[in-house]
């Protein structure tokens, strides 16, 4: 997992820094953050119906809840004013 949150990262990044990036790459970029976020949800939610108290599970793992984020990531913007 520490891998798939290296690529989700570089991936959410790129097309950030780089806002001539082509179209081709986008997309690229695109399918990771959709694969890696897909893959924190299954994580988690494989996880938390193999644990016994799924309550208990839930408030031990709120870290990992924040993580893997309830809504599937949305591109994002430059900041206004950014090159």
């Amino acid at each position: 997992m520490t891998a798939t949150a290296v690529h989700f990262l570089a991936a959410n990044a790129w097309p950030i820094l780089d806002p001539a990036l082509q179209s081709g790459w986008a997309s690229v970029c695109r399918v990771i953050t959709w694969g890696a976020w897909a893959a924190f949800a299954v994580d988690y939610v494989v996880r938390l119906v193999l644990s016994r108290g799924r309550g208990r599970f839930i408030r031990q793992n709120l870290l990992d809840l924040a993580v893997a984020p309830p809504a599937p990531p949305r591109p994002h913007a430059a900041p206004a004013g950014a090159p």
